[in-house]
């Protein structure tokens, strides 16, 4: 199978803006679909900051550097830490605070 030449690609190419030139409505849609799009998702996933999650640390390692990642977290303006627990027990009762998950450590 032979590769096909930049000659080839280009001329396809050229035929096809021929093409979408030629039509006024696919020209139309063609200008205006991307950055209509691109204002519209970048409103939709526009979040700002994101502050003050409630979540639960979970450390079953209690090794210093679980103790360096849960300082780590704990310092981070996103998460705001419920509980630390200890114990896995504890991790299910837990949940009556409304606490999320973040970090569990084997």
């Amino acid at each position: 199978m032979k590769w096909l030449s930049f000659e080839a690609v280009a001329s396809v190419a050229y035929k096809e803006f021929l093409h979408i030139y030629r039509d006024r409505r696919v020209l139309l849609l063609v200008l205006t679909f991307p950055p209509l799009f691109t204002l519209l998702f970048g409103h939709a996933f526009e979040t700002g900051e994101l502050t003050g999650v409630p979540s639960l640390l979970v450390d079953q390692d209690n090794t210093p550097r679980a103790q360096q990642f849960i300082e780590i977290i704990s310092k981070n303006k996103t998460f705001r830490t419920c509980a630390e627990v200890t114990p896995f027990l504890d991790f299910f009762n837990s949940f009556v605070v409304f606490c999320r998950p973040i970090a569990i450590s084997p």
